[in-house]
């Protein structure tokens, strides 16, 4: 209005009960210019609240967002004290617990599964040691021997020379030379056995053990049995084998077991103070992110129900009837005095 704040005048106020409306009054000189200083006082009103309203949402964002700094700082440093942990300890979950305490007792059964089946073995192996009256590593000398083609065409050659040496023996004598020839050929073919048998079993064999390895009955029921032992024993190694790997497996599993669980109670610690801190930030953003949304908090917004009226006459006593009663009291003084 470029009126001084004097000039101006003061409105008058007037709260209507059980409402949440206000009515302004203000006075002019004249009804225009009264309505032009409702609309200024309406405007001026309106530029204050909205000033109050500004400084309002920057104090509060400036303290939310200095909230939420420290918040976000907070939450990265116990993210990476939990993910440094993880890394050191080589747990990163309960659940590794549940699946590690799983898998060694899956093992364990394995491991009860395979003792079972050699128990099983070392019997049948004891059966058929008993029944063939020879030791699994005399069966297992055996078939080496069996399964050698230059051991046993020795041991054939061997065997057609004593054949034939028994044949000529009650015909001939000692000296004859027919009798020498055999008798030279037999001792060579029984050196080259030797040396055979040596190299194959690394110790010296006799012919009392090519007796009782019995290798001349390829085919036989004898054979068959040699060949059921030396079978057993390669299964019951092989799950021996098994069972002392299944051990080894286990007690790492278990050491690692223990030493996670010792573990555990940090692991979680950290944990919920990364869930804690987790929800102080979004707690936080989300209190910054309503205070962005809601501009009308403790000053509500403030809408114009009428505007301002044109006074159609003067809210101050009207002059003709000053100068009636001017008029009447003077007649009354008057006619007093006479």
């Amino acid at each position: 209005m470029s009126l001084p704040v004097g000039e101006f005048g003061k409105p008058r106020v007037q709260l209507i009960d059980n409402t949440t409306l206000m009515d302004f009054q203000i006075e002019g000189s004249t009804p225009e210019e009264a309505q032009r200083k409702s609309i200024a006082l309406f405007d001026a009103f309106q530029k204050k609240i909205n000033e109050l309203r500004l400084e309002e949402k920057t104090s509060q964002d400036s303290g939310i967002q200095t909230t939420l700094k420290d918040a976000k700082e907070n939450l990265k440093i116990v993210q990476d004290r939990l993910n440094k942990f993880k890394a050191s300890s080589g747990l990163s979950s309960a659940g590794q617990i549940d699946a590690l305490s799983t898998n060694i007792e899956n093992l364990r059964q394995q491991r009860a599964v395979f003792l079972a089946e050699q128990q099983q073995s070392t019997a049948q192996l004891g059966q058929l040691s008993t029944s063939l009256n020879i030791s699994t590593p005399q069966a297992a000398e055996a078939f080496t021997l069996n399964a050698d083609d230059l051991f046993q065409q020795n041991l054939k050659d061997y065997n057609d020379a004593t054949a034939q040496l028994a044949a000529l023996s009650s015909q001939l004598g000692p000296n004859h030379p027919a009798i020498v020839q055999i008798n030279t050929r037999r001792t060579a073919a029984w050196t080259a056995l030797k040396g055979r048998g040596r190299f194959l079993l690394g110790r010296a064999i006799s012919q009392e053990m090519i007796a009782q390895y019995n290798l001349n009955g390829q085919g036989s029921a004898r054979e068959g049995f040699f060949q059921q032992v030396i079978t057993t024993q390669v299964n019951q190694r092989g799950l021996t084998a098994r069972a002392a790997e299944l051990d080894r497996q286990i007690g790492q599993l278990e050491n690692r077991l223990a030493n996670m669980t010792q573990k555990l109670s940090v692991f979680e610690a950290f944990n919920r103070d990364v869930t804690i801190a987790e929800a102080i930030f979004s707690s936080t953003l989300a209190r910054l992110n309503l205070g962005t949304s809601d501009t009308f908090g403790s000053y509500p917004q403030v809408q114009l129900l009428t505007d301002p009226s044109l006074p159609r006459s003067t809210s101050a006593p009207d002059k003709k009837f000053v100068f009636l009663g001017a008029t009447i009291g003077s007649l009354f003084v008057t006619l007093g005095t006479l």
